[in-house]
């Protein structure tokens, strides 16, 4: 899992120095395949949710982001692609 946290946190940074307003993420959820199931994992290293469908487990990160929005935090949530790179799928507004 280190290679993915890695490559979110590379497209992370590349999302926010593309955007017109630089603006750091105060927490990032990625979704991502480990053969089995779909994993949400937060930055700080802790598994959110797992699912057994991709759409699921992409409206849980989305879901628990917006929570974590609501409560003041900008979130941003990354899904792993079938190449191994990642595509933001929400951020905060």
């Amino acid at each position: 899992m280190e290679k993915s946290v890695q490559a979110v946190a590379d497209f992370a940074t590349f999302k926010t120095q593309d955007r017109a307003t630089s603006k750091t993420h105060d927490r990032m959820y990625h979704v991502s395949y480990d053969g089995q199931h779909w994993t949400v994992d937060s930055d700080e290293g802790r598994t959110a949710h797992f699912a057994s469908d991709r759409h699921v487990a992409i409206n849980l990160a989305i879901r628990t982001a917006q929570h974590d929005h609501a409560d003041g935090l900008d979130v941003i949530v990354c899904v792993e692609q079938p190449d191994g790179s990642f595509a933001e799928a929400w951020a905060s507004p």
